[in-house]
C-alpha cells in the first residue's frame, strides 16, 4: 500500500511538472504568477489618463501639453517633476495605442522573467536617467554651439512612457541566449541610431520625433548595461 502510494504520488508531481512546463511552452507563464501589478498598473493608469486627457479621439490640447509635460529646459530648471507626470501622457490615439502595446509587450515581458519589483526599478530608473541624460547631452551641445537657447532642442515638449518600456526591452534583450543576444541588440541599436540620423537630416521629421529618436537609443543602451550590471542573466 505505501509503495503503491507512492508511486502514485510521484506520477502527480511528474504530471504537475509536466503541466507546468506545457503552460510555459504555450507562452502562459504568467499563469503561475498571480498577476502582474506593474504592467497592469501602467497600462491602466495610460489609459485611464488618455481617457482624461481625451487622446483617445483626438490630440492632446496646448494646454495639458504646458502643464503636464517636461522639456531639456525644465530639466535645467530643476523642475525635475515633469519627468513624472508627463509619463503617462500620450500625444494622440496613435500614440496611445502604441504606448499600451508596448507596455504590455515589454514591461509584461520583463515582469515575467524578473519579477515585479525589478521591473518597477527598470522601468523608473530608465524613464527618469533617460530624461536627465538626454537633457544634459541637449543643453551641453547648444552651450558649445552657436544654436540659440530656443531652439527646438531646448525649448519643444515630450510626452509618454516610451523611455521606459525602451529601458524593459533592452534587459529582456540581453536575457536571450548569447547568440540571439548579440544579433538583436546590434539590429535594434542600428534601426534606432538610423532613425535619429535620418530623422536630424529630413524635412519631414518633427521636432519632437526626433527627440524621441534620441530618447529610445538611450533608454535601450540603459536598459543593456542595466542587464550587464545588475540582473541574473540566462545563458544558454
Amino acid at each position: 500500500m505505501k509503495k503503491s502510494a507512492a508511486i502514485k504520488n510521484a506520477t502527480g508531481i511528474k504530471k504537475e511538472y509536466l503541466l507546468k512546463n506545457c503552460i510555459r511552452g504555450l507562452g502562459l507563464k504568467w499563469v503561475h504568477r498571480k498577476c502582474l501589478p506593474v504592467t497592469l498598473g501602467l497600462m491602466v493608469l495610460i489609459l485611464a489618463t488618455g481617457f482624461i486627457q481625451g487622446t483617445w479621439y483626438e490630440q492632446l490640447t496646448g494646454e495639458n501639453r504646458a502643464l503636464f509635460d517636461y522639456s531639456p529646459q525644465h530639466i535645467m530648471d530643476g523642475a525635475w517633476h515633469r519627468i513624472i507626470s508627463s509619463f503617462p501622457l500620450t500625444g494622440d490615439p496613435s500614440h496611445l495605442g502604441t504606448a499600451v502595446l508596448m507596455t504590455l509587450l515589454c514591461v509584461g515581458w520583463l515582469e515575467l522573467l524578473q519579477g515585479s519589483a525589478t521591473t518597477l526599478a527598470v522601468f523608473s530608473g530608465v524613464h527618469v536617467s533617460t530624461a536627465i541624460i538626454k537633457g544634459l547631452m541637449l543643453s551641453r551641445g547648444l552651450a558649445w554651439s552657436s544654436i540659440p537657447s530656443t531652439s527646438w532642442r531646448i525649448a519643444s515638449h515630450v510626452v509618454g512612457p516610451s523611455a521606459g518600456f525602451y529601458g524593459c526591452l533592452g534587459v529582456c534583450i540581453f536575457l536571450l541566449p548569447k547568440t540571439m543576444r548579440v544579433w538583436f541588440i546590434f539590429v535594434i541599436m542600428v534601426v534606432l541610431a538610423l532613425r535619429l540620423i535620418i530623422g536630424i537630416g529630413s524635412a519631414r521629421r518633427t521636432d519632437t520625433l526626433i527627440r524621441s529618436d534620441l530618447a529610445h537609443l538611450i533608454a535601450f543602451s540603459l536598459g543593456i548595461a542595466i542587464a550587464y550590471s545588475f540582473v541574473r542573466r540566462v545563458e544558454p
